[in-house]
């Protein structure tokens, strides 16, 4: 285009354009991380930071972030998550899920770190929730 008002308007569409796709696409979320900085409240409740857990194990940070994304990786994967996570999107999770198989019931300390990661309502309710799915008694 020979017109410069014209050719920034049309880039200006193009560039929502690709965004919108990007968004219908769930490219606009964000991978999943874990982060311990000094004074969050991770650190209040506990958790250690990625150097902390590279000198306990005696690998790299960046051993440590690996595990950390094939770990989230495996998690995204899971189909009762996947199916967990759709159902909670469109508010429809399934009161009676059945049977949760358990390693043993949290203790206090473990809740509180759960519920120090939370950051807004829904994610707070969605911890409840699964707490008491999970929970064996």
């Amino acid at each position: 285009m020979t017109d410069a008002r014209a050719a920034l308007e049309l880039a200006t569409t193009w560039e929502e354009d690709a965004r919108q796709q990007r968004l219908a696409q769930g490219g606009g979320t964000r991978k999943p991380t874990i982060r311990v900085r000094a004074g969050s409240a991770e650190r209040q409740v506990g958790l250690l930071t990625q150097a902390e857990v590279a000198a306990i194990l005696r690998i790299s940070q960046r051993a440590v972030r690996e595990i950390e994304r094939r770990a989230f990786h495996k998690l995204r994967k899971h189909p009762a998550l996947k199916t967990f996570w759709r159902e909670w999107q469109t508010g429809e999770v399934e009161e009676a899920v059945g049977a949760v198989s358990c390693y043993g019931a949290l203790t206090g300390a473990e809740r509180a770190a759960l519920y120090a990661l939370v950051r807004t309502r829904p994610e707070r309710q969605t911890l409840r929730k699964l707490l008491r799915l999970t929970d064996p008694h």
